[in-house]
């Protein structure tokens, strides 16, 4: 509850800076602020009216100094990665703004004064250091929004761009899943055509309804678990009927029918352990296990591996490395992947927080 509670201020805060629609309360807020700060000075220090003209004057040369800073100085400077010239840019106003106001007040105010302070350069620069004091309070949060809202908008564009290339290259490696199947398939059918039509038309019906689970379910972003055994069922039956000599079984415990996953995440190791237990003298097989305990999901593939060793295929197939980006992509560090390998047999162990 509480890291929902932290995106959703995190979320709030990042699109009251970043979304237009709440420009209007950018304003408001910061005029606010400014004749906040203003009006804190209640003390009277000239005749009659003056104090109110001077503390309107002070607030829209404020507002101005303040607009100034966010629309030109910020976006023409330090946007353009120019903060030497900005703090530069940004002393001097003080400055010109500190010396406007000195002159002001003793050719203009001076009659009016309550209290007549007399012009001495110690004064003047202790004063000087109040006001820088002061116009940093104007200027400073001025700075850090605009700053603040920059970098959110160009969070928020990375991020997006991170998703677009994760999506796209999900979709890739999703795609390289079928086509070493299917050409294998489509080539040990137009061989069983001549020598068993009707072992080929068991075939083609078998993947005809490959076929349609790649076609509508693989382009979804999730899919059940029972769905994606039944594909693998099918799979290995293919493998069964072109293959002598060959037995497999799949194995189920838990909570099985109501977990959700990425389509075609499992067909790659029963691939791979269908075309590295290929065997033509001995008897193979291929053992698959699906177990849910406590919202995590345990795989494991194992499959015999012939006498006569295989050399390795330099293309085809997805590839082990392949799988494992896709997995880091889907589930980042919530997987583990242990393949053990002997003399006889190949395993796959793959475990997945759901």
């Amino acid at each position: 509850m509480k890291s929902k509670i932290n995106d959703f201020s995190k979320d709030f805060l990042t699109n009251f800076a970043t979304n237009r629609k709440y420009r209007g309360l950018h304003h408001i807020s910061l005029i606010l602020f400014v004749l906040g700060f203003i009006l804190t000075d209640t003390k009277k220090n000239y005749t009659g009216n003056w104090d109110i003209y001077v503390n309107a004057a002070m607030f829209n040369y404020f507002v101005g100094i303040i607009y100034l800073n966010m629309y030109v100085l910020v976006p023409k400077l330090l946007f353009r990665e120019r903060a030497a010239l900005y703090l530069f840019a940004m002393a001097g106003v003080t400055l010109g703004t500190y010396f406007f106001f000195l002159s002001v007040e003793y050719s203009i105010l001076r009659p009016y004064e309550l209290i007549h302070r007399p012009f001495n350069i110690p004064d003047m620069m202790v004063n000087l250091l109040g006001f820088c004091f002061i116009f940093t309070v104007f200027i400073g949060p001025s700075t850090f929004f605009k700053l603040l809202q920059q970098w959110m908008r160009d969070t928020n564009r990375i991020h997006e761009l991170e998703k677009a290339t994760i999506e796209s290259e999900l979709e890739q490696l999703k795609k390289q899943v079928n086509p070493h199947f299917l050409f294998n398939t489509l080539n040990n059918v137009n061989v069983l055509t001549q020598t068993d039509p009707e072992r080929a038309s068991q075939v083609l019906t078998r993947l005809s309804d490959l076929i349609r689970f790649q076609l509508y379910d693989s382009v979804k972003e999730q899919i059940f678990l029972n769905a994606d055994i039944h594909f693998l069922t099918d799979y290995l039956n293919l493998e069964k009927i072109r293959r002598d000599n060959f037995e497999f079984s799949i194995s189920t415990k838990g909570d099985i029918a109501n977990q959700l996953i990425p389509p075609l995440l499992f067909i790659p190791f029963v691939e791979n352990a269908a075309k590295y237990s290929l065997d033509s003298e001995n008897k193979s097989y291929i053992y698959l296990s699906f177990e849910v305990e406590r919202s995590i999901l345990y795989f494991v593939c194992i499959n015999s591996k012939p006498d006569k060793k295989i050399k390795p295929q330099k293309s085809g197939g997805l590839g082990l490395a392949n799988v494992k980006r896709r997995l880091e992509l889907i589930y980042n560090e919530k997987y583990t992947l242990d393949i053990k390998e002997d003399e006889k047999t190949y395993q796959v162990n793959l475990c997945l927080i759901l």
